[in-house]
């Protein structure tokens, strides 16, 4: 009983050692990104992999080395997340945008679109922004709608969709090289009353993006 007892005890010890390991790395290469110290995000977050983190949780990662202009190997990440997680539609959003920054938009939509077919991703994903977010990115009937919406959306102010649809307008706009709408609604993301208030990696990315470019965003 006592060597059980010693070889479980050995068992949780170690998977407790991970977990907390990987939870440091992971909070490490959040806070880095948010300084703006993009080699030691990524750093750390490959550290995070070679211990043992599962790389399709890393969709962090790939955030990061989008940011670091580091477009081919962040599209493997986020391919490799959808593997694991194909409808979660974050992924093939950021994929899209990887594959359109490398200059290739009317592809990436047409791939993403493909990928919907196959997957259902737009009809597992629920009414309300983050729909909106997808047809956008997808284009097609849907697009049109979808912007008027978001535009809507983002000019509210006072919530966590009024932040992300400014944000995936932003993203949407710098995937068409349109930098004055990137920054018009990348601008209107930071300034909201989430981005203010709110505890959220995602407000980071805004935040990061901006500062990349050298916007000066002034409140709305």
């Amino acid at each position: 009983v006592a060597m059980l007892f010693t070889a479980q005890s050995s068992v949780i010890i170690a998977a407790f050692v991970w977990n907390a390991g990987t939870k440091v790395l992971d909070v490490g290469g959040s806070r880095a990104f948010q300084e703006g110290d993009l080699k030691e995000s990524i750093s750390l977050f490959d550290t995070s992999a070679s211990v043992g983190m599962p790389r399709w949780l890393l969709w962090k990662r790939g955030i990061a080395l989008y940011y670091a202009e580091r477009f081919a190997e962040a599209a493997a990440q986020f391919r490799e997340d959808l593997v694991e997680k194909p409808k979660v539609m974050e992924e093939s959003v950021w994929l899209s945008l990887c594959e359109a920054r490398q200059g290739d938009f009317e592809g990436a939509r047409d791939r993403m679109r493909d990928f919907d077919r196959q997957m259902g991703v737009l009809e597992g994903t629920g009414p309300g922004v983050r729909r909106s977010i997808y047809s956008l990115f997808c284009g097609g009937e849907g697009e049109h709608t979808a912007n008027i919406v978001l535009q809507e959306t983002a000019k509210t102010q006072g919530s966590s969709e009024s932040f992300y649809a400014a944000l995936y307008l932003g993203l949407f706009a710098e995937a068409q090289n349109d930098v004055a709408n990137a920054k018009r609604w990348i601008c209107y993301a930071v300034c909201s009353d989430y981005a203010q208030t709110g505890n959220d990696f995602m407000v980071s990315v805004a935040q990061v993006h901006a500062r990349l470019r050298g916007w000066s965003c002034n409140q709305h």
